[in-house]
């Protein structure tokens, strides 16, 4: 691993605490609800910082997990390097999609 993916492994595992905890703040402590109602979260998630905050939260989980899974291959002796980089890229980029797919549709039903 270079120095860039390093660093960019541990920015983005600093982030997803950060996110994360402002996730778990937002939820439970600025919308206490005993039972939470679709209608109530679907109308949080129709704010444009909600959608961002979710939108981070996928792209900075799916580079850290994905970044971590190449750099595991490579500590056992991954071989076709550039091949495998492709593969997790599209991996990635697909379930992004597919994660952004998911809140639009949220929202939109």
């Amino acid at each position: 691993m270079n120095a860039i993916t390093w660093l960019l492994q541990r920015v983005s595992g600093a982030l997803l605490i950060v996110l994360l905890g402002l996730h778990i703040w937002l939820l439970f402590v600025v919308n206490p609800a005993e039972i939470i109602q679709f209608d109530e979260a679907r109308a949080r998630l129709a704010t444009g910082a909600y959608v961002a905050l979710y939108a981070l939260l996928l792209l900075f989980g799916f580079f850290h997990a994905f970044n971590g899974l190449y750099n595991v291959m490579v500590d056992m002796g991954l071989k076709a390097r550039i091949t495998t980089i492709s593969i997790l890229v599209v991996l990635g980029v697909g379930l992004f999609g597919v994660g952004l797919y998911s809140v639009t549709q949220f929202i939109l039903k």
